[in-house]
């Protein structure tokens, strides 16, 4: 219940979002919302279910998509440090499908054995050591390093305090989404 009300959740913000400006950076952050939201429905609906090898494709569909967010907030960060002129569409598309490539290969290994979902794990996924650090190595050192990095960097370019401390609000909402998405 608490997963579909937090899907609902990012669901809303995306939308307010939109609702507030649609330019391009806001659709790009709100795709990191719209990202989350989806991964949490898709955790809803399999988390009751236990059909192999139904489970385990949910389970990587929701994974994958709580993970493929973070390009969004990526892509986001570098477009208020930098211009669009820097980071043009061609560009964005780049990082975007790049990373959806490499973040896919989390299909090929899951469904070769390095996941399993069934009756001995009590279903809950048991991932193997590879899986695990292909997975999360993959999106810490081209996401959540770079995302850290880069506003961090743009933190420093603001001069009014007002806009530092609530971009400063904007960190700590990313640290804790990391937080929550390392726990997954």
């Amino acid at each position: 219940v608490q997963l579909g009300i937090g899907g609902i959740y990012y669901f809303l913000i995306a939308w307010l979002i939109l609702q507030r400006s649609a330019t391009r950076e806001n659709k790009i952050f709100s795709l990191f919302f719209i990202n989350v939201a989806c991964g949490t429905v898709v955790n809803v609906i399999y988390a009751p279910l236990m059909i192999n090898p139904l489970v385990l494709i949910l389970h990587l569909v929701t994974y994958y998509l709580l993970s493929f967010g973070q390009v969004f907030l990526l892509l986001f960060t570098l477009l208020l440090l930098k211009s669009q002129r820097i980071i043009n569409t061609g560009m964005q598309v780049l990082i975007i499908f790049s990373f959806a490539v490499l973040l896919s290969g989390i299909f090929f290994l899951g469904l070769n054995g390095e996941v399993r979902i069934d009756n001995s794990t009590n279903w809950k996924p048991a991932w193997s050591l590879f899986f695990f650090l292909y997975a999360f190595c993959l999106c810490i050192f081209t996401c959540i390093i770079p995302t850290i990095y880069f506003s961090l960097k743009l933190r420093t370019r603001f001069e009014n305090k007002l806009i530092r401390k609530r971009y400063g609000y904007f960190l700590i909402g990313i640290g804790f989404y990391y937080f929550v998405w390392g726990g997954t």
